[in-house]
């Protein structure tokens, strides 16, 4: 060997380093001998075996770099015992030389077979097998890193879905927080990626009634989605204090608006139910058609959206243009994101409007409407990968599902026991077409701790005598234009253009508080100049009125201990006892 040759092998030996371990096979000890004076000189450790089996033993105590191996030995020859130290390096690449005096295609086979990565006829030469043991020892050191770097993306990749399963839980508990679990509501959400870019919300309001807010971001996975939780946050909390559709659509616009780059939106509609009075306020911002459906089956009508998504205007070119029409008890609404319609077979067809409307036409009682469709739709998407976040929701009109809850058991510092208080507000045309102070009143009679356990029942009797004070004292509007779905929107245009134009008149907003051993008493009274009305007319049972409008005052009584009218009907002291 030259100078330079023994230069290069000392390199590849790891000469500075560890010495590079090499095993060698062969019964015979000449041979064997050769071959350790050859590999010794050039840097390398090197071990010795006259057999498989002891090649195999020597192989498991110290674990070598590298393994020449002679296949015609005794005891086992050395495919057996090629095969079982392949098996046994696992993961690591361990290299396999066989040294062969056959040179017949067949039994060189049998060396690839067994696991050899290379063999050499005898008598060996020298410089080949310095080379290939070489070009096998960087093979070697190039598989083990790519194997390192490998096992390190599997340990990253584990660590960061650790932390995204982490994610999506708080990411699921900060925008679940409504009442999806209601009886009324049916829903389906198939996310396509761990995070959704579909939200879907529900909450009840302060009077009993329900808001349900559909929701799809532009884009998919977290980049969808991480507008979620600012949106969910929003929606429950305005409805909490009972703001109105139209306020939280602009307080959404708005954040998203400022919150959102360029290109993306969030298509939204959102829909506010009074199934007490059969009413259903829809505002559809791209998102695909909202269906009703009749109580014995069938398309009662559907609502298309008039608005653009939420995000792409600023507040001084949003318009916020909402539908209100009317619906009877057990009929039903539909919503779903366009991931629905857009799902393809396995052959690529779309499901399609088309498809789905034949569901809702059906002439039959539509008790498993939703069922139907959610089986019919997994039927024809079965063997195809989703592409897009899919969500759907049924709500019934359903009376009793969305009374005014219970006042639930909350326990109270005594420091708060003993609070009696007082405060009246004084209400001009300018402050009520600026603002709407129901909201306000609930966030700061919230505040007081008992108060809070009965936050609905006091939101509606604030609502009530608030909106007859405001709509049929100061405004003089007349309830009997709210008959049907169209009356009800002329209705609400009415009090928005006279909201508008009114100049005179107040109303003045009188709260007081006071506890005792067993409770509390809280009353409210509201007075308006306006002309006032016959209140003597007003049905004492709500059962009594089953029309659109007029049922107020009748809900009051419903929860109050006493509500007396004053004067010539303008000022109403309403009385609500809690213990």
């Amino acid at each position: 060997m030259t100078q330079e040759n023994d230069s290069i092998a000392a390199e590849s030996a790891g000469v500075g380093d560890k010495p590079l371990k090499i095993l060698i096979v062969d019964d015979e000890l000449v041979s064997r001998k050769k071959l350790f004076f050859v590999l010794d000189k050039a840097g390398y450790k090197c071990l010795e075996a006259e057999n498989g089996q002891e090649g195999v033993d020597v192989y498991e105590r110290e674990q070598p770099d590298i393994v020449i191996m002679d296949i015609l030995m005794p005891v086992m020859d050395g495919y057996e015992a090629t095969r079982i130290i392949k098996k046994q390096s696992g993961e690591r690449f361990v290299p396999v030389i066989c040294l062969t005096g056959m040179e017949d295609d067949v039994s060189l086979a049998k060396c690839v077979q067994a696991g050899a990565d290379d063999f050499l006829p005898k008598p060996v030469n020298r410089i080949i097998l310095n080379a290939k043991i070489d070009a096998l020892l960087r093979i070697s050191r190039l598989y083990n890193t790519v194997s390192e770097q490998k096992k390190q993306l599997a340990d990253q990749f584990a660590h960061l879905e650790q932390e995204q399963e982490t994610a999506q839980k708080v990411f699921a508990t900060m925008i679940n927080r409504g009442c999806l679990d209601a009886p009324n509501l049916k829903y389906l959400i198939s996310p396509l990626a761990l995070f959704n870019g579909d939200l879907l919300f529900a909450a009840q309001k302060p009077s009993g009634g329900l808001h349900v807010m559909l929701g799809d971001f532009t884009g998919r996975g977290l980049t969808a989605a991480f507008g979620a939780i600012p949106v969910s946050d929003m929606f429950y909390t305005m409805t909490a204090k009972g703001y109105n559709l139209g306020e939280i659509v602009l307080e959404l616009n708005t954040r998203l608006h400022a919150m959102l780059p360029a290109n993306q939106f969030l298509a939204a509609c959102l829909l506010d139910l009074d199934s007490r009075v059969g009413s259903l306020t829809i505002w559809n911002g791209a998102i695909p058609d909202v269906v009703v459906t009749n109580r014995e089956g069938g398309i009662k009508y559907r609502l298309k959206s008039r608005n653009t998504p939420l995000g792409v205007v600023g507040k001084d070119l949003f318009e916020s243009i909402a539908e209100v029409k009317d619906i009877g008890q057990d009929e039903r609404i539909y919503l779903y994101s366009d991931g629905l319609i857009e799902a393809r077979s396995p052959v690529g067809e779309m499901f399609g409007q088309e498809r789905l409307d034949k569901y809702f036409s059906r002439k039959q009682a539509p008790d498993s409407l939703f069922e139907d469709i959610r089986d019919g739709f997994s039927t024809f998407c079965v063997g195809k990968k989703q592409e897009d976040d899919i969500t759907m929701v049924e709500i019934i009109c359903d009376k009793e599902a969305i009374l005014p809850r219970k006042p639930e058991t909350v326990l109270v510092p005594d420091k708060s026991c003993r609070m009696d208080w007082k405060v009246i507000m004084d209400l001009t045309p300018e402050t009520l077409r600026t603002i709407d102070p129901l909201p306000l009143i609930i966030h700061y009679l919230t505040e007081d701790e008992r108060l809070y356990q009965h936050r609905e029942n006091i939101y509606l009797i604030l609502a009530e005598l608030f909106a007859n004070a405001l709509e049929h004292g100061l405004l003089r509007l007349d309830s009997q234009l709210k008959k049907d779905a169209e009356g009800f929107a002329h209705y609400f245009a009415e009090r928005e253009k006279a909201l508008a134009e009114l100049e005179s008149g107040m109303m003045q907003i009188t709260l007081e508080h006071t506890f005792h051993d067993e409770g509390g008493v809280f009353a409210v009274s509201v007075e308006d100049s306006g002309p006032g009305f016959d209140h003597h007319k007003v049905s004492s049972q709500l059962a009594d009125n089953v029309a659109l409008s007029g049922r107020g005052i009748q809900l009051v009584k419903s929860l109050c201990q006493k509500v007396v009218h004053h004067g010539r009907g303008n000022r109403v002291e309403a009385v609500y006892e809690w213990s």
